[in-house]
C-alpha cells in the first residue's frame, strides 16, 4: 500500500562524491543528484588501448554521457526508469558509432558502465540497478541496512581474483600477475549483456530489460546509499566497517569525502594487494547518499 503523502512529510538531504583511483588516470565514475533523483555510474576499465571518443577514454565518455542524460527534465516524470534509459542508450550508441565511422575504427569491446539510480516522489522511491553498482537501503529507526546488487558479475570477479592469487603463489610479481589475467578478463567481458553472463549499461538497449528494478514505500525515516564497487569495498572487501550501516553513520558524522580518505588510507596499507585481494590498489570510488527523515507537519 502506498503511503498517503498528506500524512507524512519528509526532510530530504543528499551528498555525492566521486574520486579517481589515481591522479594519473581518468575518473571513469560519475555521481550526482537532482531534485528528485540520485545516481552512481561506474565505467568499466578499458581492456583495449583503442578509443574512438573525444575523451580518448571510452568508459569515461560513456559515464559522462549517461550522467548528462540523467540531469535532463524527462527523468522527472512517471515514465519507468528502464524506458527512459533505453532511449538514452539508443542515443548514446548512435553517437558512439558515428565516432567509429569518422575515425575508421571498429572497437572489439564496447564501453560499458554499472549504474545505480533512484527516483522519488511523495509515495516512495523507484530504483534501477545494472552491473556492479549497489543500492543500500538504510533503516534509521531499526539501525540496519540491506544491500541490493546483482551477483553474476561478482562471481566472475571472484574467479579472476582466484587466478590472480594463483599467479602470485607461483612467484609472479603483482604487475606480471595482473597482466597474466587479462585474457581471462577479456573472456569475462565478452559475456557482457548475454543471458549466460551479466547485464550492464552499454550500447545495447536490451540490457534495460534485465535491470534490477523495484519500488520502496517510504513509511519511516530511511536513507539510500548508492555506491560503485570501488566505494562499497569499504565493507564488502576491506572490511573497514562491519556493514553498510556503520558506513552510513560515518558519512553522517564526517561526510563522504572524509570516508573516501579513510578508504585510501587503508588501501595504501596493502600496496601488494595481499591482505585484501583486488585487481588494483585503488579503484575509482563514488557514492551518493540520500536521507529521508520524517518532519513535523506544518
Amino acid at each position: 500500500m502506498s503511503i498517503n503523502p498528506h500524512r507524512i512529510q519528509w526532510s530530504i538531504r543528499s551528498q555525492s562524491c566521486s574520486v579517481a583511483g589515481s591522479s594519473a588516470t581518468n575518473n571513469q565514475d560519475r555521481a550526482g543528484t537532482t531534485a528528485h533523483m540520485a545516481w552512481v555510474i561506474d565505467g568499466a576499465t578499458n581492456l583495449d588501448a583503442v578509443a574512438v571518443t573525444p575523451l580518448h577514454d571510452d568508459a569515461a565518455w560513456l559515464a559522462e554521457q549517461l550522467d548528462t542524460a540523467l540531469h535532463r527534465p524527462e527523468f522527472h516524470s512517471t515514465v519507468p526508469l528502464a524506458d527512459l534509459l533505453r532511449d538514452v542508450c539508443v542515443r548514446i550508441a548512435a553517437q558512439y558509432h558515428r565516432f567509429e565511422t569518422d575515425r575508421g575504427l571498429s572497437v572489439p569491446m564496447m564501453p560499458s558502465a554499472g549504474l545505480a539510480v533512484i527516483r522519488w516522489d511523495a509515495f516512495g522511491v523507484d530504483y534501477l540497478l545494472l552491473g556492479d553498482c549497489s543500492l543500500s537501503v538504510v533503516s534509521l529507526d531499526k539501525r540496519e541496512c540491506k544491500t541490493i546488487h546483482e551477483t553474476q558479475l561478482g562471481r566472475l570477479d571472484r574467479i579472476a581474483l582466484g587466478r590472480l592469487a594463483a599467479f602470485r603463489e607461483q612467484g609472479l610479481s603483482l604487475e606480471a600477475a595482473q597482466k597474466a589475467i587479462v585474457p581471462l578478463l577479456r573472456q569475462h567481458r565478452q559475456m557482457m549483456n548475454q543471458d549466460h553472463g551479466y547485464w550492464v549499461f552499454s550500447l545495447d538497449p536490451e540490457a534495460l530489460d534485465h535491470a534490477i528494478t523495484g519500488h520502496i514505500d517510504l513509511a519511516s525515516s530511511t536513507a539510500f546509499l548508492l555506491a560503485s564497487d570501488g566505494f562499497s569495498r569499504l565493507w564488502d572487501t576491506l572490511e573497514v566497517y562491519p556493514s553498510c550501516w556503520e558506513v552510513y553513520e560515518d558519512i553522517e558524522h564526517r561526510g563522504l569525502t572524509a570516508v573516501v580518505e579513510t578508504l585510501r588510507t587503508v588501501e595504501n596499507s596493502d600496496l601488494e594487494l595481499v591482505r585484501w585481494p583486488r585487481f588494483k590498489k585503488s579503484d575509482d570510488a563514488s557514492a551518493t547518499v540520500v536521507t529521508f527523515e520524517k518532519s513535523a507537519p506544518p
